[in-house]
């Protein structure tokens, strides 16, 4: 985003040219790193090209000036409005209505409406609508977004997905979305499991493989998982019904912070499967992004797209190639501005 420039006046970048403009996931250009570790312990690298990266995803890049959880790219954006609408057909909706709560500027909401447009006007079909809400407490809201709480959202609106983009640290709102009748589905986008949205055991259903208490989220130390996220399993583009580690064929290993399989074992059951959800990782998808934590000197992908459906939907539904509709990104959306 530009000086001075609104979320409609500027177009979304592409991941491709991302990964070229930075060397992101390039063992060969990240040669130069030097990695260092921090008095906290956190790794980091102050050459240039890590520092231009850390630059754009803070905001200090002219070029756009918003601070980046998320790296919204048109590719990503893109496919994920060709998921919403083959949702909708796959619900028999002929209009569909999608809340995104923490939504910020709106960004996100923004450019989905307007793909889902373009989808709308070559191809006719469903409706969907995507409705942005934020609370503005961090004064981040932009004019197009709804000041609304992210509960008061949930609870006041009569929609059938809801999507979260990076949901705050030790913050869950998916018991507040399982509860309503209206709601089929939601997306959380960002880092799962023992990352840094939501909590790891209520929203992801991950605990520590060491922890053998019944301490809460806020007790858990998610630095206790770090070794676990250097595990690879080889190229997987289906939808899954668990986080999985994945080499992603585009560049760099798609990161879900494993170890959630051995963690899950130390209670009964995710509290999304107790309240009959089930979890489903948007691979084809998740390839395609990229985040703030995101780092050139590492292979590892850290945010993804994870799909929660209720249990009787997902077993219909997760035994398809990307979707039973199809939705296949490459083929079915040309991306333009």
């Amino acid at each position: 985003m530009r000086m001075g420039a609104t979320v409609e006046e500027c177009e979304l970048p592409s991941f491709y040219e991302l990964l070229d403009r930075f060397s992101l996931f390039d063992s060969s250009a990240s040669s130069g790193c030097d990695v260092q570790i921090g008095k906290n312990g956190s790794l980091f690298c102050k050459c240039e090209g890590c520092i231009r990266w850390s630059d754009f995803v803070e905001g200090r890049d002219p070029s756009d000036i918003e601070v980046k959880y998320e790296v919204f790219t048109r590719e990503h954006v893109a496919g994920l409005a060709c998921y919403l609408r083959t949702r909708a057909a796959e619900f028999e909706l002929s209009v569909m209505d999608v809340l995104e709560v923490g939504a910020g500027s709106g960004r996100l909401s923004y450019h989905l409406n307007k793909y889902l447009s373009q989808l709308f006007t070559k191809n006719q079909g469903p409706v969907v609508r995507v409705v942005a809400t934020d609370s503005g407490v961090r004064g981040l809201d932009g004019p197009s977004v709804k000041k609304e709480d992210a509960i008061d959202a949930i609870s006041t609106r009569k929609t059938q997905i809801i999507i979260s983009s990076w949901m705050p640290r030790s913050v869950d709102w998916t018991a507040h979305m399982r509860v309503q009748q209206s709601v089929l589905e939601y997306i959380l986008i960002g880092e799962t499991d023992n990352g840094i949205c939501g909590c790891p055991w209520k929203t992801w259903g991950f605990s520590s493989p060491w922890d053998w208490s019944d301490s809460d989220d806020s007790d858990f130390d998610a630095s206790v998982s770090i070794a676990l996220q250097s595990q690879e399993d080889g190229s997987c583009l289906r939808e899954s019904k668990e986080s999985t580690n994945g080499h992603d064929r585009t560049r760099g290993s798609i990161s879900s912070n494993s170890g959630s399989q051995i963690g899950r074992t130390r209670r009964e059951k995710p509290l999304y499967e107790i309240d009959g959800w089930e979890r489903l990782e948007l691979h084809s998808l998740s390839r395609l992004q990229l985040c703030r934590t995101d780092e050139r000197w590492s292979s590892s992908r850290h945010s993804h797209t994870v799909s929660f459906r209720r249990k009787q939907d997902a077993a219909a539904c997760c035994g398809h190639t990307l979707s039973p509709g199809g939705w296949k990104i490459e083929n079915s959306f040309s991306v333009e501005e």
